[in-house]
């Protein structure tokens, strides 16, 4: 099986976050300079699905390589950080974007975190990665994420793991 984060991923959410950000505080780059405070109210408007919906963009670099796994018949499974509102949103822009190069979408499963989820982003997929392989009982080919601490945890559970930055592979962590 091969897991796909969305953000950062298959989705570009940059202008999201900097419009998000740029509502709280103009001079700060990422939300852990900003106080308590000032952090909650980022992440409030940062996961509005209108936000979402209106500047989330298609990676085309991560959709184009989803769609060669894809035609390699590869299991595909999406685990999105993200709430169900948003990943919705994007797994539309997905399909419409799959659909338009005439690629049947074939996800096996898409998982999303539960509103109520505080937990960092590497413990919920490390929980949704165990999981997974004793409900599917399959080898994990690839990991593809974002986030370092997410590739770190999880990339001893595939063959080959990816880090994702500014919407390009960055790394690859390999183990046979």
């Amino acid at each position: 099986m091969i897991i796909f984060d969305i953000e950062g991923v298959l989705i570009d959410n940059s202008e999201r976050f900097k419009t998000a950000l740029a509502r709280i505080d103009r001079s700060a780059k990422k939300p852990e300079e900003l106080d308590a405070r000032s952090r909650t109210v980022f992440w409030k408007i940062f996961l509005n699905p209108d936000l979402s919906r209106k500047l989330d963009r298609i990676n085309k670099a991560g959709v184009e390589y989803l769609i060669e796994k894809l035609r390699q018949g590869k299991n595909i499974i999406l685990l999105s950080g993200a709430p169900k509102e948003i990943v919705l949103i994007h797994l539309e822009k997905i399909r419409q974007y799959l659909h338009q190069r005439g690629i049947k979408e074939n996800f096996s499963h898409v998982i999303w975190r539960e509103r109520n989820d505080k937990r960092k982003a590497e413990e919920f997929k490390l929980d949704m990665i165990r999981k997974l392989r004793l409900f599917f009982n399959e080898e994990i080919e690839e990991i593809h994420d974002d986030n370092p601490f997410v590739i770190e945890t999880l990339n001893k559970f595939a063959r080959k793991a990816f880090l994702w930055e500014k919407c390009r592979i960055s790394k690859v962590f390999e183990h046979k």
